[in-house]
Formats: structure tokens, C-alpha cells, sequence
């Protein structure tokens, strides 16, 4: 009972009513495995890529966005420490004034290596330079920068910033202040 292919496929019997619904279901479920095939390669496969692309694009505009905000805020920072504060008539400072205000300002974060003093005129009014060097951890050794700035008319002139020789992730500030709208004490 061995037939040969040749002799299936070459007997021309009718097919029943049963195989030619079995047929046209194959057939269909071809159809459609072909039609989702060519709709997954042609629309869905793409879109996945693009919607990817987006996603990664709209997280690199938020980074960007937030750098952007981080360099603003930086300069401006850096900004109110380079303007001179302008002495008001009423505020006149003397030496020893100055001297321990710059020490109090200090407070207990960031410590005072040494202040080195000295007294100038500029335009006929008396100037005070200071070299000031002290260090503790960034953020203390910028607020206390920034407090000299806030707290009497003064004017950075040089300013450095390296890491301290600890492991505790502080630096180490040098910097010039030029004081100006005080009095020189004079002693009899």
C-alpha cells in the first residue's frame, strides 16, 4: 500500500467537503501569520525604534536641562563672589574689626590657617589687603567666602581652591580680600 508521491500527487480525485475547509482554514491562517509578520516588520518594529529614540532623547534634554540649571546657578554664585561690595558711609571698620569679624565668620567648619594683614591707600582712601588662607569642606569654604562678601566691603581679588591633604574630601582656599570704608587705628 505504498503509494509514491508521484502517483498522490498525480491522481486527480476530488477533494471532500471536510478537506477543502481544512485547506482554506490553512490557507487563511497563512494569510494572517504573513499579514502580522509584514505588520510587525513594517509598522511595530520601527515604531519600538522611534519611541526608544524619543525616550532616550527626552532623558538627555532633562540631563542638559538640569546641568543648564546647575551651571546657572554656579555662575551666579561665583558671580556675587568676583562683584566688590561698595562700603556705605556708615559702615566704617577698624583694623582689629576686621580682623575678628574674619575669624567669626569662620565659625566651627572651616578653619583659619592664617591671616596676613596689610594696610594701603587707594585714591587717598585707606585700603586694607588681606592673604587669607584656610580650608574645610567645599560647600563650608564657599559659604564662608560668601559671608565675607555679604558681611563687609570687600573685594577678592585672588582666589584658589585645592584638595586638602586629608582624606575627609575638604580644600584648601588662599585668597586676597581688599577691605575698603574703615579707619585706621593709631595708638599714642
Amino acid at each position: 500500500m505504498k503509494r509514491s508521491w508521484t502517483t498522490i500527487l498525480t491522481s486527480r480525485r476530488p477533494l471532500t467537503q471536510r478537506e477543502r475547509v481544512m485547506l482554506l482554514c490553512l490557507l487563511g491562517m497563512v494569510v494572517i501569520y504573513g499579514a502580522g509578520l509584514l505588520a510587525e516588520g513594517l509598522y511595530r518594529g520601527p515604531q519600538r525604534e522611534l519611541t526608544a529614540a524619543v525616550a532616550d532623547a527626552e532623558e538627555q534634554v532633562r540631563h542638559n536641562a538640569r546641568l543648564l540649571s546647575r551651571e546657572e546657578q554656579i555662575h551666579a554664585r561665583f558671580a556675587r563672589l568676583e562683584s566688590p561690595r561698595e562700603a556705605s558711609g556708615d559702615s566704617v571698620l577698624t583694623e582689629t574689626e576686621v580682623l575678628r569679624e574674619l575669624s567669626e565668620l569662620a565659625g566651627g567648619r572651616v578653619r583659619v590657617k592664617s591671616v596676613v594683614p596689610r594696610m594701603g591707600h587707594e585714591s587717598g582712601v585707606p585700603i586694607m589687603l588681606v592673604a587669607l588662607d584656610f580650608e574645610g569642606p567645599f560647600d563650608a569654604v564657599v559659604g564662608y567666602v560668601e559671608q565675607i562678601l555679604d558681611g563687609m566691603p570687600s573685594e577678592i581679588g585672588n582666589l584658589s581652591l585645592s584638595p586638602s591633604q586629608g582624606a575627609d574630601g575638604g580644600v584648601v582656599c588662599r585668597m586676597s580680600i581688599r577691605v575698603g570704608g574703615f579707619e585706621t587705628t593709631t595708638e599714642s
